[in-house]
């Protein structure tokens, strides 16, 4: 997670490639843990949901599996789950708009630049 002029970045990397992906914006930082059904508030106004399939070697963040920076959009991150192989990631986030989905290789990443 950084910040660079105009957006702020966050990125997964991949010990191998990219897996399937599906990232879905949402209207409010309310997340669901799975497979547990516990509800979970991120901090911002608006969500991002990033599911990932067939993998487990996703990034971990200093203090374990979730994170606070103190970015200009980027508010939260946050592991809602790692079951039977489907890893899935909240966002929260300060503010909307479109956001860049960028796949990298060298090592393999899935790069998110949001608008700040």
């Amino acid at each position: 997670m950084a910040a660079y002029p105009g957006f702020d970045r966050l990125v997964f990397e991949f010990t191998r490639s990219v897996p399937e992906f599906r990232i879905e914006p949402q209207d409010s930082t309310a997340f669901v843990a799975d497979p547990s059904g516990k509800a979970l508030m991120l901090r911002g106004v608006l969500g991002v949901r990033a599911r990932f399939g067939a993998t487990t070697a996703l990034p971990r963040f200093p203090g374990g599996y979730d994170a606070r920076p103190a970015l200009a959009n980027l508010r939260e991150v946050r592991e809602l789950g790692d079951f039977e192989r489907v890893n899935t990631w909240g966002v929260g986030l300060a503010s909307g708009g479109c956001f860049a989905t960028t796949v990298l290789s060298g090592p393999p990443r899935l790069v998110l630049d949001f608008p700040s």
